[in-house]
């Protein structure tokens, strides 16, 4: 059944813990390299304290950092650059100079090209095949505890829904790939797609990342769009511009050639903070019509 666009999304339980949306409070009395908590007003861990994997977050806390990357790697990254390099090989150089800890990946076309892709980057691989060829896959430095995938009507692209454990948490991931469909038709099926994906992820306790080609040509703030606005409605935030606020200095397009910013990395507003966000678009020739977008998260 194809939702109402117009109905109110499924939002995320609320949680009964202190957020880090409110400005951070002052600190007095802190210790040389001591940094401040920023939701209590008292001083918090040095860069000494934290027990390893953790390191001192920006706001005072022992955190568990994950970097992650969303990428479209057009039709599979199949056959050659025009300067002979397989496109795989140059998905491969993009992948391990990030070297994020875990990858989305649209467009897997090429089953074969995935499975190499997972061996040459040494993680593990959750691939979903989609009924219409356009595959969706993640890639992870850990194990998955839990894997699976999933298409919910309308959607016309497989959900790639896994989980991983970070610093002592299970991190929640929800790949997608909405349609390409231009237009104001296109967006309302995309906020179809996205208002049916939205209610499987509802783990109130752990945090939660929708990640992939949302394919919304609409900019933040740009009357019509429907599919960001969904999110942030349900309580999730964009992490390349929580990063990088002024979208006019920091436009983030993922379209190669700045043509759109259609690539997101999504992350629930109470468990999850970032604390870096970029567009990769270094490699020459460029072997996708998408940049690749990646984020360090504290969580």
């Amino acid at each position: 059944m194809v939702l109402n666009s117009r109905e109110a999304p499924a939002k995320r339980p609320m949680l009964t813990i202190t957020t880090t949306d409110a400005p951070p409070r002052a600190c007095t009395g802190c210790l040389a390299g001591q940094l401040c908590d920023g939701d209590t007003g008292l001083c918090g861990c040095t860069a000494s304290s934290c027990a390893s994997p953790q390191t001192c977050g920006q706001r005072g806390r022992c955190v568990s950092r994950f970097k992650v990357m969303q990428f479209n790697i057009l039709e599979g990254a199949v056959g050659n650059l025009p300067n002979g390099t397989p496109k795989l090989d140059a998905v491969v150089s993009i992948i391990q100079a990030v070297a994020p800890d875990l990858v989305t990946i649209d467009e897997a076309n090429s089953t074969a090209n995935f499975a190499t892709l997972a061996s040459r980057t040494g993680m593990f691989s959750n691939l979903c095949l989609a009924p219409n060829g356009y595959h969706v896959g993640v890639l992870s430095k850990k194990a998955f505890i839990t894997k699976g995938c999933a298409t919910p009507s309308p959607v016309t692209k497989a959900v790639n829904l896994v989980s991983v454990p970070v610093g002592g948490r299970t991190v929640f991931v929800y790949a997608v790939h909405l349609t390409a469909t231009v237009g104001d038709a296109g967006e309302v099926y995309r906020a179809n797609e996205m208002r049916a994906i939205l209610p499987l992820a509802q783990h109130a306790s752990e945090p939660v990342l929708i990640m992939g080609d949302l394919n919304s040509r609409f900019p933040e703030g740009t009357p019509g769009g429907l599919v960001t606005p969904l999110l942030t409605d349900a309580r999730y935030v964009d992490a390349y511009r929580e990063a990088h606020p002024d979208p006019v200095t920091s436009g983030g397009a993922t379209g190669v050639g700045g043509v759109a910013r259609i690539d997101y990395i999504f992350h629930d507003s109470e468990l999850v903070r970032a604390v870096q966000a970029e567009v990769s678009n270094q490699y020459t020739p460029w072997p996708s019509d998408h940049y690749a977008v990646w984020a360090v998260l504290e969580l």
